[in-house]
């Protein structure tokens, strides 16, 4: 079985995405697991994260980001904050595949 871990950000990327990712979900010889950040985990953004619950999809983790301002060094903080997050859920969770839509700097 392979193991596949998609990363969601936005409504956005999870809304082109959420028909390939069921069909994924649903053969039987892949194992998808959902991991997600940026907007989705925002309140102001209307917690999307809701969404995928209700999607059916395993979300196996979370990685918070603090969109505290728009400087350049305030968005190189949040991502480093970022890739150490999800180095810890990739380490952990060992997927064989990952997958990524979106040009935003969580990406």
């Amino acid at each position: 079985m392979r193991k596949i871990c998609y990363i969601s950000g936005t409504r956005a990327d999870f809304g082109l995405m959420k028909n390939a990712l069921q069909a994924i979900d649903l053969d039987k010889d892949l194992d998808l697991e959902v991991v997600l950040t940026g907007m989705h985990l925002l309140k102001e953004y209307g917690n999307t994260y809701q969404e995928i619950n209700e999607s059916g999809l395993k979300i196996s983790g979370r990685v918070e980001v603090e969109l505290s301002g728009d400087s350049g060094s305030q968005m190189s903080k949040a991502l480093g904050a970022q890739i150490i997050g999800f180095t810890k859920i990739l380490e952990s969770n060992k997927p064989d595949i990952v997958l990524l839509l979106g040009d935003r700097g969580e990406m």
